[in-house]
């Protein structure tokens, strides 16, 4: 008879063989997306070229956002490094940032927070002067001798112990250097973060919730903790995916979008096809990757022929974000959409809005959830599909009746 506690034990084991076994899954789905040399955009500030050494200025924006990357929204600490480091900064002290930092007296530095706007927590701001006096007497004020000057000592201890940016940023600062191709690493730590921490315990992979216990718990679990980063921060922060019973329902989603990633494809230009026989100035392209399905429409005839071939374009896709959805975009330039008369055909298609980081540029989006069970049915996903590119349509229509006045 077996014991009890083997027989638990062995439970244990496989639930971890299973648990693991669908991280590393979910991480080669977003690498192969995201991570790709077709696909890769990077870390702000770095170059969207792996193995490409960033000037000065772009390593000062990407470690001083990895440095006030934390207890806050992502989107605004880099949004806050990239505003500090092209409009507080004067131009002529860019390259030199760290050194204008770090002439500040400590007095003017705290002073300044409410102007410089680094971060909310006043210690955060603290600790970026303190950081820049090291980077100065260190690395003569280039922050790129961090990771480029050879020593004896690993980077971990560089980051962790003598610069102190803390162990979950400095092993992020490692990670993001990896994902460039910037250090020669085979494997690294994962930035023990709320999200990467919390779904660790609620797989029940590590026995609490402590940057410690997490961080030994996949150094022991994972061939490469960073690519297993991948999956659980994005699941997390992306997708808020916080618990065990929401971790395996996305798991299942991804494997289904994989089934069935092809034949949707293969559907969408079907529909596309028929779409414009019905619309001789339009044609399309197909533009899929892993997460996506999809097509770009584009005009060609007419008024707009020129200008979708660089400043407007339709896009149109089925594919994964956390559930499986119906995704409809255009863009680009402000001006196509700011006539009354588009903007009344925008509201109509019931699309929103997202700025862009490059001024005056914009596009209109609408996302909807698709069935799975209906997924495979025929003329399900046809019609949604028809449905999404016939908005599109009315907007470029739209657009072009309004450039004609």
């Amino acid at each position: 008879m077996k014991s009890p506690s083997l027989g638990a034990t062995r439970r244990t084991t496989l639930d971890h063989d299973k648990a693991r076994s669908a991280i590393e899954d979910l991480s080669r789905f977003f690498h192969t997306e995201w991570y790709t040399a077709q696909a890769f955009q990077g870390w702000p500030g770095l170059p969207d070229k792996r193995g490409q050494a960033p000037t000065l200025e772009q390593a000062n924006e990407f470690f001083l956002g990895c440095c006030i990357d934390y207890m806050t929204k992502t989107r605004i600490v880099w949004e806050n490094a990239r505003r500090f480091c092209a409009d507080i900064v004067p131009a002529e002290h860019r390259k030199t940032m760290w050194q204008w930092i770090a002439d500040h007296s400590e007095t003017d530095w705290v002073r300044l927070k409410g102007d410089y706007r680094l971060h909310r927590f006043p210690q955060a701001h603290v600790r970026i002067h303190r950081i820049a006096n090291i980077i100065c007497s260190q690395y003569d004020g280039d922050v790129r001798r961090v990771w480029t000057d050879k020593s004896s000592r690993p980077l971990l201890a560089i980051l962790q112990d003598d610069l102190k940016i803390g162990p979950a940023l400095s092993r992020m600062v490692i990670g993001a250097l990896r994902d460039h191709n910037l250090v020669s690493l085979d494997k690294s730590d994962p930035k023990p973060d709320v999200h990467v921490c919390r779904l660790m315990h609620a797989l029940g992979l590590s026995s609490g919730t402590s940057q410690r216990v997490v961080l030994t718990a996949a150094q022991q679990l994972f061939e490469d903790p960073w690519k297993a980063d991948t999956a659980l921060y994005l699941l997390g922060a992306e997708y808020e995916v916080k618990s065990a019973r929401q971790f395996w329902s996305v798991y299942d989603t991804v494997k289904t979008w994989e089934r069935t990633r092809s034949s949707t494809q293969k559907r969408i230009e079907a529909v596309m096809d028929g779409f414009c026989e019905g619309n001789q100035d339009w044609d399309y392209e197909s533009c899929g990757t892993s997460h996506w399905a999809a097509v770009e429409m584009y005009k060609t005839d007419g008024r707009l022929k020129k200008e979708m071939e660089n400043n407007l374009w339709v896009w149109l896709g089925v594919g994964f974000n956390r559930d499986i959805v119906l995704w409809s975009e255009v863009g680009e330039y402000e001006k196509y959409f700011a006539p009354p008369a588009v903007q009344s055909v925008i509201k109509h298609a019931r699309l929103e809005h997202q700025e862009s980081r490059m001024i005056g540029r914009e596009s209109w989006w609408r996302e909807s959830r698709l069935d799975v069970r209906k997924l495979s049915g025929a003329g399900y996903l046809e019609l949604h599909v028809s449905r999404a590119a016939g908005k599109l349509k009315a907007v470029i229509d739209q657009v072009e009746v309004a450039s004609a006045a």
